[in-house]
């Protein structure tokens, strides 16, 4: 069990790594773009004896730290070029992941059930009946 733990662990940490280094390569284009033209408006080169001049990285790093963190604190990513919102799930832990499941089950369930008894009574007359039939889906849930 120990095994299958450290494993789903190790997992959820690769994917989050790997959509950290996706997101990376897809905000660097806007990043680029967004250092080159504030140098400009500050009538700085982008480039200095063939290299980057660290006023344009500086630029670059502090828009990718603020952007990434601007996103993530409203539950958003950058991926694949585009704003997306981010999945919770996948910065839990997997104790609380499962808790999150277990209510997100029940809470599936109990909209079967009203979906159930909000069907019947179109069909049906007698409150008993709807009152039986709903007790035992949900029992059979």
């Amino acid at each position: 069990m120990k095994k299958l733990i450290d494993y789903l662990l190790l997992k959820i940490i690769l994917r989050q790594r790997m959509v950290n280094i996706k997101e990376m390569m897809d905000l660097s284009e806007v990043t680029d773009v967004y250092a080159k033209y504030v140098c400009k408006m500050h009538n700085r080169s982008k480039w200095w004896m063939g290299e980057l001049t660290t006023f344009y990285v500086e630029i670059g790093q502090s828009f990718m730290n603020g952007y990434i963190k601007a996103l993530h604190d409203n539950g958003l990513e950058f991926k694949n070029g585009l704003v997306k919102k981010r999945d919770i799930t996948h910065d839990m832990p997997i104790g609380a992941l499962k808790y999150y499941r277990e209510d997100a089950i029940e809470e599936t369930k109990n909209k079967a059930a009203d979906i159930l008894q909000k069907v019947l009574e179109k069909y049906e007359t007698s409150k008993t009946n709807i009152a039986t039939i709903v007790s035992d889906f949900k029992k059979a849930l």
